[in-house]
């Protein structure tokens, strides 16, 4: 939760420590969990018992949603999955120390959600954007799978 490298840390400094949010109305994996197989099966039965209404995402240079890396399924559920090379040098390459595994919602999981909002910011998102808007929907970019989505809003900065 204090490591700096961890979603959790990045999500609080972004976002949450700004905003007037409820704790409890935070729901993130401890990313610290001693078995993180359970943790996903513990957030998959949250996600089971309540709609997730507001599904904000971020999209990787690779088209990874939520850590969905290229061949994830478009039935994926929550798990554990390895990063792709590509993820960790766009997020990490600074770090000397850096995760090779994540955990996420799948696929499946995300397309459930009442909306989406994607969120595509800086130049090496191109490509994936491309692949959401025009390209074949495919496990090869995991963001073409939210053209499939009723309520999908994207949101653009590709800078100057």
């Amino acid at each position: 939760k204090k490591d700096n490298r961890s979603y959790y840390y990045y999500m609080h400094r972004n976002l949450y420590d700004k905003i007037n949010v409820k704790k409890e109305n935070i729901n993130l994996f401890n990313g610290e969990a001693k078995n993180p197989n359970k943790e996903c099966k513990s957030y998959e039965n949250k996600l089971n018992n309540h709609k997730i209404n507001l599904q904000i995402l971020g999209v990787g240079v690779n088209g990874h949603v939520g850590y969905n890396e290229p061949g994830s399924s478009f039935n994926s559920r929550t798990r554990l999955i390895d990063l792709s090379e590509k993820t960790i040098m766009s997020k990490f390459k600074e770090k000397k120390k850096h995760p090779v595994q994540a955990l996420t919602i799948g696929i499946k999981n995300i397309m459930s959600a009442k909306k989406l909002l994607l969120l595509a910011s800086g130049k090496e998102k191109k490509e994936a954007v491309r692949h959401l808007v025009q390209g074949k929907i495919s496990s090869e970019w995991p963001v073409s799978f939210l053209r499939k989505h009723k309520n999908l809003t994207v949101i653009v900065d590709f800078g100057v």
